[in-house]
């Protein structure tokens, strides 16, 4: 790998080890890939480089579950779906063998983000500033994993 890239994006993220990234510096991370202050490159470089980033999300997303389970039952049934889609997603994660697969990956992580705000935009509107904090720490998940899968398979139907 890049040193000068790996330098450069633990300058950017303020993170010396990158291979155990905390909850805290978790938090950040989804927040300045919400607010697209990281690039492409520096995404895939990330997710490389990494390797507790899928587990972080998957805790994130059992909480914020957690928390929808006390709201009503829409939201309730809109977090169970999107529990299922993070299993698929972390089992695509920790697949990805290739670059190409691994880009895939990244694409789809900003495009999450973009997402995710959206849907909790809409939940928003039913349940006022909850939500709209929510919002601002849920970059990282969400509405694209339909499309990696997708887009996975169609990187593994290209690659064979």
């Amino acid at each position: 790998m890049d040193t000068k890239k790996t330098n450069s994006l633990k300058d950017k993220l303020g993170i010396n080890d990158l291979e155990l990234i905390t909850n805290e510096q978790f938090d950040q991370i989804q927040k300045m890939i919400s607010e697209k202050k990281l690039t492409q490159e520096e995404i895939i470089l990330l997710i490389q480089l990494a390797p507790n980033i899928v587990e972080l999300q998957k805790e994130f997303i059992n909480g914020v579950k957690h928390i929808a389970e006390r709201a009503n039952n829409s939201q309730t049934s809109a977090f169970n779906i999107i529990d299922r889609q993070m299993q698929t997603f972390e089992i695509l994660a920790k697949s990805a063998e290739s670059d190409e697969t691994r880009i895939k990956l990244a694409e789809l992580l900003i495009k999450m983000s973009e997402q995710v705000n959206k849907v909790l935009e809409n939940m928003n509107s039913d349940n006022n500033n909850f939500w709209r904090k929510l919002a601002q720490g849920t970059a990282f998940t969400v509405v694209a994993i339909v499309t990696g899968i997708t887009g996975f398979i169609y990187v593994k139907k290209k690659n064979d």
